[in-house]
């Protein structure tokens, strides 16, 4: 995992804003929750998921919903008009991960879209990885998994 820019973080009263220092360029940067990027690089979220087992036996994974604020892409033909979820997922305890597949969560104003990833296979053990680039809020209510266990 790479470290966080933000060494320190502080609120400026007379700014009413929240300030972190960056330890690699020493500046000093304005957060707030409507700001997805670090100096210009995307701000990539990234939630993973506890692991998944069975007592050895087989899981097949029929689908794996996300919960979460759908519909907030952006105007426009920017990045984040269209954006996405990305899940990719580890079945040797997070050593080595699959390629990333993705889902949209929905374009502006689209509030039925529903994140649901399937046929996401057979294992013995898994750990799900979500992550999200686009510059949007992500709001992530829960998730529930499809899934069938069959003896080893």
């Amino acid at each position: 995992h790479k470290r966080h820019r933000f060494v320190t973080k502080t609120f400026f009263p007379a700014m009413d804003a929240h300030l972190a220092g960056d330890y690699e360029s020493n500046k000093v940067y304005l957060v707030n929750d409507s700001i997805y990027d670090q100096n210009g690089t995307p701000l990539v979220r990234e939630r993973v998921f506890p692991h998944i087992s069975a007592n050895g036996n087989l899981i097949t994974c029929y689908a794996l919903k996300i919960e979460m604020e759908v519909g907030v892409g952006l105007n426009g033909d920017v990045q984040g008009s269209d954006p996405k979820a990305m899940l990719s997922w580890s079945d040797d305890d997070g050593h080595t991960w699959s390629d990333e597949i993705t889902e949209s969560v929905g374009k502006i104003g689209e509030k039925r879209v529903r994140v649901i990833f399937r046929q996401l296979g057979i294992y013995r053990s898994r750990i799900y990885k979500l992550r999200f680039s686009d510059p949007i809020p992500v709001t992530l209510l829960a998730a529930d998994a499809q899934l069938k266990v069959r003896a080893a």
